[in-house]
C-alpha cells in the first residue's frame, strides 16, 4: 500500500514514468556580455583626469550613426538605447545579462562614456560589437565580450 501511494505521488502509473516534453532551451536563455575597458587618464585639455566619477555603458541593436558623439545628439538612434550606469570609477568591467533585456542570437553594439564629479560626460568610446548566443544550456550562461576604449574626458 505504501509503495502504491509513493508511486502515485511521483506521478508514475504502474511504475512507468509519464512522458514529459523536453525543456525549450531558448525559453529562458541565460547569457551575458562582459564589457571591459581601460579608463581614461586625461582630460580633453591634456591635464591629468583626477575627478573620474564613473561610466555609462550604452548598448543597442543598431550601430551608432557616423557623427553621433552623444545620445542627445542622435535622438532617432537613441530611441531604444539601453544603458548601465557604473558609479564606481575603480571598476573595469561590467556584466550585462539577458535579464537586462539582451535577446538571444542578436548583434549588440556597445559604447561607453566616462563622467567626472561635475557630471560632465565624455563623448562615446569606440563601438564594440558582440553577438549573443542563439541557444544556451540552462544553468550554464554563455559569455561574450565587448572591449571598450575611451577617448579623453571633457
Amino acid at each position: 500500500m505504501y509503495m502504491k501511494a509513493l508511486i502515485a505521488g511521483l506521478g508514475l502509473a504502474s511504475g512507468v514514468a509519464s512522458a514529459q516534453p523536453p525543456p525549450d532551451l531558448n525559453q529562458n536563455p541565460s547569457f551575458l556580455v562582459q564589457a571591459s575597458w581601460t579608463p581614461p587618464t586625461l582630460n580633453s585639455n591634456g591635464t591629468p583626469l583626477t575627478n573620474l566619477a564613473g561610466f555609462i555603458i550604452y548598448y543597442h541593436t543598431i550601430p551608432r550613426p557616423a557623427g553621433c558623439t552623444r545620445a542627445v545628439d542622435c535622438a532617432t538612434w537613441a530611441n531604444g538605447l539601453r544603458f548601465v550606469r557604473v558609479t564606481n570609477p575603480a571598476l573595469r568591467e561590467v556584466s550585462i545579462m539577458s535579464t537586462d533585456g539582451l535577446q538571444a542570437n542578436t548583434d549588440y553594439f556597445f559604447s561607453a562614456t566616462a563622467y567626472n564629479t561635475n557630471l560632465i560626460e565624455s563623448s562615446y568610446s569606440n563601438e564594440a560589437m558582440s553577438h549573443t548566443p542563439d541557444i544556451t544550456i540552462p544553468g550554464a550562461p554563455g559569455v561574450v565580450t565587448a572591449n571598450i576604449t575611451f577617448p579623453v574626458v571633457p
